[in-house]
């Protein structure tokens, strides 16, 4: 992002980063990222995280909101176990039924044991193709609108470069996922309060992907003064590819509208 001095971090249990061995607690993945920001001898910053990664932006904004000056969500994971929702509200706003991932019994093992061995390979130098996993792979980025990397392909040279080499190792131990997903869908994992998130806020969701549009729509109810905008003909990976667009927004204050049309909520 031209001007700028972009930090970006690895996926806790993706990349170089050591495996996961328990569902992430954002009471530890949090200062870890703090960690680096204060090495870096970088006082105040903006976030921005795309799909899970849009947690980490929040939790970090809602800890440390005397440091971070603007945060940017793309396409994120809602706080569905946040205190104020309630047990109707959550079967009305969780239509994908991820908050499952945690629930203890049957149903919860079922859910936990389908996402096992998702995004890993072991063969680190081949795209791993979202191993034992329907909606992954260079086949699905290419062909599915899901994805909505069809018009992204067809606008960006580059989509290969940016979305392939990004993704390719995957995650680093066979239940990366499971302990990922535990971390973000669980009433344990949120350790700090949305709520509490003092900075300017942008929240960006895609209308063919993945993320229900009610997770985002949480999130904004949740974080005072955010703004939702609702991206047509987006999908979960192309999305990701609006981040300079978001980001050089972000800093000026405002929302970026995107290429493909958006509609503010």
């Amino acid at each position: 992002v031209p001007g700028l001095y972009v930090v970006y971090v690895n996926q806790m249990g993706h990349g170089s980063s050591s495996p996961l061995t328990a569902p992430i607690v954002f009471s530890e993945a949090v200062p870890e990222v703090i960690e680096l920001v204060d090495g870096l001898k970088i006082d105040k910053f903006y976030t921005c995280g795309h799909s899970c990664g849009g947690v980490y932006a929040m939790q970090i904004a809602a800890a440390h909101p005397d440091r971070v000056i603007g945060c940017a969500v793309i396409s994120s994971p809602g706080c569905l176990q946040h205190p104020s929702v309630s047990k109707k509200e959550l079967k009305e706003i969780d239509k994908i039924g991820s908050a499952a991932i945690g629930s203890p019994g049957c149903w919860g093992s079922f859910v936990r044991s389908m996402l096992s061995g998702c995004y890993y390979y072991p063969d680190k130098t081949k795209d791993f193709g979202f191993a034992g996993h329907s909606a992954g792979g260079y086949g699905y980025y290419k062909s599915k609108a899901t994805g909505g990397a069809p018009k992204a392909m067809e606008s960006d040279h580059y989509f290969v470069s940016k979305m392939l080499d990004a993704e390719l190792n995957g995650a680093n131990s066979k239940n990366g996922l499971v302990h990922e997903m535990a971390g973000v869908y669980s009433a344990n994992g949120w350790s700090y309060d949305i709520a509490d998130i003092k900075c300017k806020s942008f929240l960006y969701v895609e209308t063919e992907g993945e993320v229900p549009q009610s997770y985002m729509e949480l999130n904004q109810r949740l974080i005072p003064g955010s703004e939702l905008l609702v991206w047509e003909a987006h999908g979960h990976v192309s999305i990701a590819m609006e981040f300079a667009g978001i980001v050089g927004a972000l800093v000026q204050g405002k929302s970026f509208p995107g290429d493909y049309g958006a509609k503010g909520c």
